[in-house]
């Protein structure tokens, strides 16, 4: 696996990345503990969590993980969307089964204005329990979960995740939001943007509208989820078409598997020093994944050619 060191900071890390949003969705204990055992095994030592996932309970099964196995990962998490009130651990499982990222935020967005996840009483909570959650002295990468930029206003927020690093509790931080608000947030209190994490796919290219600088940190998701679900639907929709491409390529688009080698490896190779990560709940998948980075289907000039494609016809 591809080591990288994050841009602006002393992070040492694999430029692929378990996401734990559906973790507390893998069955039992013992499966999800194996679940993130094989990541690492194949060379995956970045793990990508928040307060908010499994309904609060993601980060105490990572936590264990994190415990069994120190020094040997890193780890990001998020705050800002606290989890719901009446979880448990057996409802989070539920939860997370039908979906609970996507769910739960439409129940959360209904609940109110949302910046007042982001008080700087609630960030000094949040970064307690994480540390105590996941069972770790310092948090390596500290993100503002959807956040807007009229969430980081408060120069008292930023200044408490500056001490927080001087003081060894996280090592850096930044914002996970969508792209719109990562570039307002760049633009007027760019401190925020020295780490970003963002969707970035063959469907939505969103890195192309980030400015480039030596020293950002990159962390891209949803390079698969819906979007290889979208991608399959247009293939089966646009069959001739899908077909001419396929020949052009020399690869069959309409496999499943060969397209998801292909979008992963096109992530991979649009953030190179940074950390491209995916989701699972399934062994055989993080397998699958990690052959996509190390022995990618199509080159680069034909991954490139992909996007041309895809570009020209939508």
């Amino acid at each position: 696996m591809k080591r990288i060191v994050l841009s602006g900071t002393d992070i040492e890390t694999s430029s692929l990345g378990f996401g734990c949003s559906a973790l507390m969705g893998s069955g039992s204990r013992a499966y999800r503990q194996r679940l993130l055992s094989q990541a690492l095994e194949l060379g995956v030592t970045h793990f990508d969590v928040a307060r908010y996932y499994g309904l609060g309970e993601a980060e105490s099964e990572l936590g264990r993980f994190l415990k069994a196995n120190p020094g040997k990962a890193t780890v990001a998490t998020k705050f800002g969307i606290n989890p719901l009130p009446f979880a448990t651990a057996g409802f989070s499982r539920l939860f997370s089964r039908l979906g609970a990222q996507s769910f739960g935020k439409q129940i959360e967005r209904t609940a109110g204005e949302r910046t007042h996840r982001f008080k700087l009483a609630e960030a000094r909570a949040a970064l307690e329990t994480s540390l105590r959650k996941l069972k770790v002295d310092t948090i390596d990468v500290y993100l503002l979960h959807d956040c807007r930029s009229k969430d980081v206003r408060n120069p008292d927020l930023l200044n408490f995740l500056m001490k927080s690093k001087a003081d060894g509790k996280i090592r850096s931080f930044g914002v996970a939001s969508e792209i719109e608000s990562i570039l307002e947030i760049d633009q007027t209190i760019p401190a925020y943007t020295n780490v970003i994490q963002l969707e970035n796919s063959l469907l939505r290219p969103n890195l192309k509208r980030i400015p480039s600088l030596p020293n950002r940190a990159v962390i891209t998701h949803r390079a698969l989820s819906h979007n290889l679900v979208k991608l399959l639907e247009l293939i089966t929709q646009h069959s001739k078409q899908a077909e001419a491409w396929s020949d052009e390529l020399g690869v069959d688009l309409k496999d499943p598997l060969v397209l998801a080698n292909a979008m992963l490896a096109y992530a991979a190779a649009e953030n190179p020093n940074g950390i491209t990560l995916f989701s699972t709940t399934k062994i055989r998948r993080i397998k699958s994944n990690v052959c996509a980075i190390q022995h990618p289907i199509l080159p680069p000039q034909k991954l490139q050619r992909l996007m041309e494609l895809l570009v020209a016809f939508k």
